[in-house]
């Protein structure tokens, strides 16, 4: 072993070189006082936590595909590598890295899965020249208007910038320039995509400190300045060994850079970079030599390259190496797994003569053993999750300790119950009560919004925010827009899932009654005036008398666009008091509106 953890920042990433629950309620008042039980069933078999995302290679987007699909409980948003920024003509472009037809089935399962689509986008501009367009504003706008626009109209959940050349191509001399001209490109585009209801994610090598030294990482990505923009903060937080026999992601290094980066951003938007891949490499010896055995011929002369492969081609790795799964050893320190072995080459020398030699060869790799080991990072300190490069090179295997583990860091589901009156006048108040559960205990003091939707529609309008007291319950006061549903939702807590719930509400017709005056003489006309709310045209209107207990019709109308109907009444019968109502009968999605009347007849 000659590498040991070191404190400056490792080689370039490999990747960069390839290139609410919602709970109805019809509950009466009465439950919102009460507490109520959580049943077995709903705690025996927690759904997992979602603590799974990464990165879909345009290489592999079938297999990639597949594991997403198979494993969309686990799964938050994925990003398919599918996208460069690049440098023509005299401005930024933005090119595709996959076939038409591959995307198409890809976009659709993904999301047919229930999973957002976030595809990533790379630099693939000369060094250091989207530097130069993130410090002019003018070609800096002009970038942000074309991320944008590939997000809406491909209708895409959101956006991830894995722009690596910062840091790896243009030199450390620039990194006090470009990081300003960075802060200020995340925040203009993060305020155009949230505009447009869209997420922001942003992938970076490792920063270790708040310093800007040559031992402080990768700091032009400035995560504090950056960290109230972006919604996903992605680290990559492997490649440790590059051109040297080593871990890939040593477990000590790799809690180094979250317990730093959980300083500089929400942990809620963190997701630690985990490798599905390893490396295998020729040995060294004391001297920093390869380690060879004997004179190697020179016509056959040794591979001394360095070999990459996927966790999920670990068995045909072994295999063509002549060995077994009895030959690969965890290494409980750095987390990973790692195997030796030797190679001999015979051939001539130069004279002839035949020669022979032996490489002694280490590879390391990350496997399902390795990510469920990192994966225990996200619940230590809250974060939002993991990122795997790549998604679909893995190891088969994770996929059931993953589900293990997330289920054991899974939120308590939170159930709300709300109450509101079936029926209430369009545009008059009404009082929205709600109470949240959890584990059959009060959510106290915890956030909750109001929002309304109209019938027939799909968006949902803020109306209000509170925060539920200490039984849970929390009272909104309201005006009915219209015919709808009411949704309380309450906010959750790393522990304790969010959770909301709707109650429909039907709007009443509203009629405003004025007659013309409250008394007469027999037989004189009294001009009873009717005002509607909503106006709807050709809303039906009738006219009733109380007789001895009954309601008679006595006239109909039909409300014009005004809304505003006159019925003229010639009460007769001296010394008599006309009990008398107007009633809209119920259309348009409006339940029927009443309103009662007197005229008296001296």
């Amino acid at each position: 072993m000659t590498t040991d953890l070191r404190a400056t920042p490792p080689a370039r990433p490999a990747r960069v070189r390839r290139a609410s629950t919602l709970v109805a309620g019809a509950l009466g008042l009465a439950l919102l006082a009460s507490t109520v039980p959580v049943t077995a069933s709903a705690v025996d078999a927690p759904a997992p936590r979602r603590i799974v995302t990464g990165w879909m290679p345009y290489w592999s987007t079938a297999a990639s595909t597949a594991s997403v699909v198979a494993n969309a409980d686990l799964f938050t948003e994925v990003s398919p590598f599918w996208y460069s920024a690049q440098w023509s003509g005299g401005r930024s472009v933005i090119t595709e890295q996959v076939s038409a037809t591959s995307k198409a089935d890809a976009l659709a399962r993904v999301r047919a899965a229930g999973i957002k689509v976030v595809p990533a986008i790379t630099d693939g501009m000369p060094a250091k020249q989207l530097a130069a367009v993130l410090a002019n504003a003018t070609t800096r706008a002009a970038f942000v208007a074309q991320l944008v626009d590939l997000v809406v109209s491909n209708g895409y959940a959101g956006l991830d910038l894995d722009f690596e050349k910062f840091a790896f191509s243009d030199g450390r001399s620039t990194w006090s320039s470009t990081r300003p001209s960075w802060v200020a490109f995340v925040a203009a585009l993060s305020g155009a995509l949230h505009a447009e209801g869209k997420l922001l994610s942003v992938t970076t090598p490792p920063i270790y400190d708040a310093g800007q030294s040559s031992s402080s990482g990768y700091w032009v990505y400035d995560w504090a300045g950056i960290a109230r923009y972006v919604d996903r903060l992605r680290i990559m937080a492997y490649d440790y060994s590059v051109s040297v026999p080593g871990p890939i992601a040593p477990f000590a290094w790799v809690e180094k850079i979250v317990a730093f980066a959980v300083t500089q951003a929400p942990p809620g938007k963190i997701q630690i970079g985990v490798p599905s891949y390893g490396r295998d490499w020729v040995r060294r010896n004391a001297a920093n030599k390869y380690l060879v055995e004997g004179t190697c011929p020179v016509d056959n002369v040794p591979d001394y390259s360095k070999k990459e492969f996927t966790a999920a081609t670990v068995p045909s790795v072994l295999a063509a190496r002549g060995l077994t799964a009895a030959s690969v050893t965890w290494n409980a320190t750095y987390r990973e797994q790692t195997f030796r072995y030797s190679k001999a080459y015979a051939g001539t020398n130069g004279a002839g003569a035949a020669t022979s030699c032996t490489v002694f060869r280490e590879a390391w790799y990350d496997d399902g053993r390795a990510a469920t080991a990192r994966a225990t990072l996200v619940g230590k300190y809250q974060l939002a999750g993991i990122a795997q490069w790549t998604i679909g090179g893995e190891d088969p295997a994770q996929w059931a300790p993953l589900r293990a583990y997330a289920r054991t860091i899974a939120p308590t589901p939170t159930s709300v119950v709300v109450v509101a009156p079936a029926y209430v006048g369009f545009r008059q108040p009404l009082t929205v009560v709600a109470r949240g559960l959890s584990a059959g205990l009060p959510v106290a003091d915890a956030p909750a919004t109001l929002f309304f939707r109209r019938l027939g529609t799909t968006t949902w309008i803020r109306m209000a925010d509170s925060r539920t007291g200490v039984d849970g319950r929390v009272s909104f006061r309201s005006v009915l827009p219209g015919h709808g549903d009411y949704r309380v939702y309450v906010g959750g807590t790393y522990e304790r899932a969010a959770g909301a719930a709707n109650t429909r509400v039907t709007a009443k017709s509203v009629l405003t009654v004025s007659p013309s005056a409250a008394s007469v003489r027999p037989g004189s006309t009294v001009n009873v005036t009717v005002t509607t709310l909503p106006r709807i045209t050709k809303q039906v209107l009738v006219r009733q008398v109380l007789v001895k207990g009954t309601w008679v019709t006595a006239a109909k109308a039909v409300a014009p666009r005004s809304g505003i109907v006159v019925f003229p009444v010639k009460p007769l019968g001296r010394y008599t008091t006309y009990t008398m109502r107007i009633v809209a009968v119920a259309t348009a999605g409006y339940a029927s509106g009443v309103a009662t009347f007197t005229v008296r007849v001296r």
